[in-house]
């Protein structure tokens, strides 16, 4: 869409409040990032300890943090690891069942039925299909999704994500 009148941005709280478990929370105590601290894979031991000390982790800024400190060749494969588990993670979360009662789901109900459904952009930073899934079960075609759609972190399905 070249000059939307609309813009919506769409972060994790959305997937959240549609009751998918995609927090970092969650995939930190997860057997994928367990798999990477078996490994000793140092980026995700980094991590661990990091949210041992406060349940809760930046992780974007801990990878820039750790970046700066380590061989950048170890830190790059490290951050392949990651990335790979994180999405092999996100994989496992069942995005075809959405709470149709939640307010992120009736926001976007109320966006089509609007008078300005024809004029939004949706800029998501997102790896899930959730979005996609919710305008589609609206009756919108399959093109003027990925019309309205704009990925900012990568996808899922295309296997490619940007931490962010």
């Amino acid at each position: 869409m070249e000059n939307p009148e609309k813009v919506v941005i769409i972060g994790n709280g959305f997937d959240l409040n549609l009751g998918l478990e995609t927090s970092y929370d969650s995939f930190l105590n997860s057997p994928n990032f367990g798999e990477l601290i078996e490994n000793k894979n140092t980026l995700a031991v980094h991590l661990k300890e990091k949210h041992s000390l406060k349940h809760w982790v930046d992780i974007e800024n801990e990878i820039g943090d750790l970046s700066e400190k380590k061989d950048t060749t170890i830190h790059h494969h490290e951050y392949n690891a990651l990335s790979n588990a994180l999405i092999n993670y996100l994989k496992k979360v069942d995005t075809s069942i959405l709470r149709k009662d939640s307010e992120a789901y009736l926001f976007l109900e109320n966006i089509m039925d609007s008078p300005f459904r024809d004029t939004f952009l949706i800029v998501d930073f997102n790896y899930t299909d959730s979005v996609e899934r919710i305008l589609a079960s609206l009756g919108i075609a399959e093109n003027e999704i990925q019309d309205r759609i704009k990925k900012v972190h990568g996808t899922l399905k295309s296997g490619n994500i940007i931490f962010g």
